[in-house]
């Protein structure tokens, strides 16, 4: 989830990929992924978005776009209904 609240509020995302993060993340688009046990990839990917205000925006801005395609509540409605709808010609 914070993943998604971050990208949410248009932060680009350094992130772990393990668990559900790498299904929210795109690499290199709205953020980047690193080992767990990568620091080097953590710092480095860390001080680059550090150093370009513009590379931020741009991720944000992507980050935050598939938030709303992906998790917003009338998208997770939708797909609550069509499981529902599913299971009751089961």
């Amino acid at each position: 989830m914070t993943v998604i609240e971050a990208m949410s509020c248009g932060l680009p995302v350094v992130g772990s990929s393990v668990g559900g993060i790498p299904e929210s993340v795109v690499p290199e688009t709205t953020g980047y992924l690193c080992e767990p046990e990568d620091i080097d990839c953590f710092a480095d990917r860390l001080a680059e978005l550090g150093s370009d205000p513009k590379l931020r925006q741009q991720m944000g801005a992507a980050g935050r776009e598939r938030v709303i395609d992906r998790y917003s509540q009338s998208v997770l409605v939708e797909k609550f209904e069509q499981v529902v709808r599913g299971a009751e010609t089961q």
